[in-house]
This record gives structure tokens, sequence and C-alpha cells, in this order.
């Protein structure tokens, strides 16, 4: 289970998980090794300086076999962050002005620190150059940042005349105070550090609903909503071979911080999937594929309203969302020998291609898709 955002420190079962089993498994026959190596040391007599060559270079082995699973780790980490904001980065543009009170200075980069990343890979991600800082994680085409200079890698110093702290602080600062101090449609000034020589960069921010994304080392596949973040697990997105699957995930998840359910709810709560979803709606059991949600206080009108605003984020954004009932469908029959959903299940596919019914005569009519009725308190779209 991941901790609180409070604290912003990346949850430490998740260090111990399965995932993590063959290098957890080659760290302890080191450490075997090379505590049986010392105790044989005082016992010169009994081992000839062959054989302790031997134990020598095969512990030396065991960690470098070690260091190359822990870089292979981090790569598939930063490969699983790099998918999740090809897609997630449109999104969160087309859901500017969704709330006005979850609308950020946004300009086209990503944030991260080295905290983001789990500690038994820290010693990869200081020679990946992020540490104890706030860096610039990726840099998208075409973006405010790229045009103004910024590239990914550099650190950031201060912005607008505010220092950019250290540490634990520089976690917290990337998830949630950069979005707050970058002003729209004003010039903002960022000094950074790039190879070592300071340089202040000018650039005017558009809008958008930025959190950030941390991808978590799991055994199990999940994604998670904060009211400033989002966690979403290696296995799951490496599950989701097809972007538009990732992108009906990704969009649902988002949905859940754009309209703060987590906030509404008072507190931390798993999206799991509409597998995890229905079972605590409905009291179904789907078999767990995307893990257990951990909490039953779901309530049926959180996972509706999620669709509808996934539906239109998706839509605005240039996918096709026909496949969108159809993924779940797979997602709440996956894991199980049932050849049919659940009444409770049906009913929100139901809703769902009403949706995009509904969608599909906005579209035909040259209407903006935009969910202002829905916004401003009218569920008739669900009727």
């Amino acid at each position: 289970m991941l901790n609180s955002l409070g604290s912003y420190k990346l949850p430490k079962p998740c260090l111990f998980l399965e995932a993590q089993g063959s290098m957890l498994k080659a760290s302890f026959i080191a450490t075997v090794g090379i505590c049986f190596l010392a105790f044989q040391g005082c016992q010169t007599t009994s081992i000839t300086d062959e054989e302790k060559a031997a134990k020598i270079a095969e512990a030396k082995r065991l960690e470098e076999e070690e260091a190359k699973w822990r870089s292979g780790y981090l790569n598939r980490i930063m490969e699983s962050e790099r998918m999740v904001w090809d897609v997630l980065a449109p999104l969160m543009e087309s859901a500017v002005d969704y709330r006005a009170n979850e609308t950020f200075g946004y300009i086209g980069a990503v944030f991260v620190s080295g905290l983001y990343y789990p500690d038994f890979l820290q010693s990869e991600v200081e020679a990946a150059g992020y540490g104890d800082h706030v860096s610039v994680r990726f840099v998208f085409d075409g973006s405010v940042a790229e045009q103004a200079g910024l590239e990914a890698g550099d650190k950031i110093v201060s912005i607008n005349g505010r220092r950019v702290p250290r540490g634990d602080a520089a976690t917290t600062f990337a998830l949630r105070k950069m979005k707050r101090l970058l002003k729209p449609g004003e010039t903002n000034l960022l000094e950074i550090e790039r190879a070592g020589k300071q340089l202040v960069i000018e650039l005017v921010p558009q809008k958008a609903a930025y959190y950030g994304v941390v991808v978590v080392p799991s055994s199990d596949r999940f994604i998670q909503a904060e009211d400033e973040a989002i966690w979403i697990s290696v296995p799951l997105v490496e599950a989701l071979r097809l972007k538009e699957d990732l992108a009906f995930v990704c969009a649902y998840g988002l949905s859940q911080n754009v309209m703060r359910h987590s906030k509404k709810r008072g507190q931390n709560s798993f999206l799991g999937s509409a597998l995890d979803l229905a079972a605590a709606v409905h009291g179904v059991n789907l078999g767990g594929l995307f893990g257990s949600m951990g909490q039953s206080a779901y309530k049926e009108g959180f996972v509706i309203e999620s669709d509808v605003i996934a539906l239109f984020l998706l839509a605005s954004t240039g996918y096709e969302i026909e496949g969108y009932p159809e993924y779940w469908e797979r997602v709440m029959l996956g894991g199980t020998d049932r050849e049919f959903l659940g009444k409770g299940e049906q009913n929100r596919i139901d809703l769902i291609n009403k949706v995009i019914d509904a969608i599909a005569e906005m579209k035909a009519a040259g209407e903006t898709i935009f969910p202002t009725a829905y916004l401003g308190g009218d569920t008739s779209i669900l009727d």
C-alpha cells in the first residue's frame, strides 16, 4: 500500500515486492558470499589462495549481475514513465478548465526528484543525473518549454525568484509547488543549472490540469490517484501493449484527480480498475486483475463520473472512444470463468454507451466536445 502523498515518500513496501525477487536473491547471495569470505579470511590454513581468488571472483560476478539488474529495472521504470506521459500529457491539456481549482501553470515539461524512484535504485538514479534536487525529466515536442530552450536533465534552481529546495522537500516541490508557481499568460523566469553553468530561461506558461506521475515497482497491476499525483505500477504499464488501452486507464485515473474524488472521500483510495471498482460497488469477486482496491467504500457515482469525464477527455484529445466499453468488459471478465457481465457491470457499460452516443451527437452537430452541462450539475446525459 502506498503512503499518503502528504509526505511524498515512495511507498517502502514496494521495495520488497515480488517484482524485486531476483534482485534481492542476487543481493542475498552476494552478501552471504562476502560474509563467507570474511570468515574464511581468518582461517588461513583451510583455504588456498586459488580458492580465495575464485570466491572473490564469484562475489564480484554476483555484484555485477545485481548492478546490471538494477540498471535494467530503472530503465523499465523510466520507459514506463515515457509511455504514460505520451498519453497523459495531451489528456492533461484537454482537461484545462474542467475545474478551475484543478488548472495550473503548464509548460510542457515534467519535473521529478531522485526520490520519485525507489531507494534500492538511488545509485543508478544519481548516475542518470537525478538526485535530491528538482530536475526536468521530459520536454515535449512543440511545447513552451522546448521553445524556451529547456532540456531534459536541467536542474531547477529557482522559479520566479523562489529558491527550489533539496532533499525530501524537493519531491514535495516537484509534485505540488512547481505548477502553482508557474503563472499562466505571464513571463516566468526559471533559473537552471546545466553542465555546471547557471542559466535563466524566460517562458510564458499555458494552462493544464497537471499532476505528477510516479511509476512504482510492484508485483501488482494498479493505478492510484491522489489529489496531487497519479501512481501507476510498472506491470500495469507493461501489460497495456496498445496505446489506446493505456489511454483508457490513464484518462480514468486522471478523471479521479480532476474531480477530486480522493478529497471527497476524505481518504486515499485505490482506483484499481473497473474490476475492483465493480467489486467494490456491486460486491462481485472479479479475480483482482489489477489488484485489490483495499477499500470497500467506493460509491457508484464516482465510478460513473470517472467514465463520463474520461470519455470527454479521450474524445476531445482525438481518441476513438468506441473501444472504451469493450476494453472494460474484457477487464471485468478477465481472470474469471464467466461469459457474461453481472447486472451492475452491464449497467455501467450501458451508461458508458449512452455517453458515447451523446458525444457522437455533439460531434455531428459541430459542437465543442466539453461536458459543460454535466459539470454544471445536469446529469441528463446519463438518463
